[in-house]
């Protein structure tokens, strides 16, 4: 979790989506691909290593691509903007966030080659990481609910069921979150607001 006053954890929160913004760029630059990166997390790579999976926008505009680890032309997978996708660990299925409806975010999935994916309506918090998938690849665990009482549900991609994980306490926003190598325990940072609103009144 994130440590230090509410103003140094913002501090921190604010920093981490720049230097993250800024290495999708770099990357995106050292690659020499025609795209502005759009994502708030890191390019997912392949299982493989050898693609590198991102949101970006080319002169047909927003979508998810695809490139090549050793450089190359990126490939479009979809046609709609992408945010934050992820990669299963088998390397069969590419889940991101589609295009922003309100504060929210639809839950999308296609296979590497571009085919679409078929999923339960699920809407996302658009900002931070929300997508993670178990070891096994059948499964995925996502954020999901109002940005300061989001809870860890888990999709089953076999029989396309949700169930709830957590039933978190309290007022506390969310960014990220991220699964155990071994699947068994997940970390996750919540920001609870502290601050105080006091009345002064003016003298007379």
């Amino acid at each position: 979790m994130w440590s230090g006053t509410p103003h140094a954890t913002w501090a921190r929160l604010i920093l981490v989506s720049i230097l993250v913004m800024f290495t999708s760029k770099m990357l995106l630059k050292k690659l020499r691909c025609d795209l502005s990166a759009q994502n708030a997390e890191p390019p997912a790579v392949s299982p493989d290593g050898r693609w590198i999976a991102t949101g970006g926008a080319d002169a047909q505009g927003g979508g998810l691509f695809k490139i090549p680890a050793n450089g190359g032309a990126p490939v479009r997978l979809t046609q709609e903007p992408v945010l934050n996708p992820v990669w299963s660990s088998d390397g069969s299925l590419i889940a991101y966030a589609g295009a922003n409806v309100g504060p929210f975010a639809p839950l999308h999935a296609v296979q590497p080659d571009g085919v679409p994916v078929k999923l339960p309506e699920i809407k996302l918090q658009r900002d931070g990481g929300r997508i993670r998938f178990l070891r096994n690849s059948e499964s995925l665990i996502y954020a999901q609910g109002l940005a300061a009482s989001l809870d860890l549900w888990l999709l089953d991609l076999v029989t396309k069921t949700t169930r709830p994980l957590t039933h978190l306490a309290g007022l506390a926003t969310m960014r990220s979150f991220d699964i155990a190598p071994d699947g068994k325990h997940i970390v996750f940072d919540r920001l609870r607001d502290q601050s105080d609103v006091v009345l002064i009144e003016s003298p007379k």
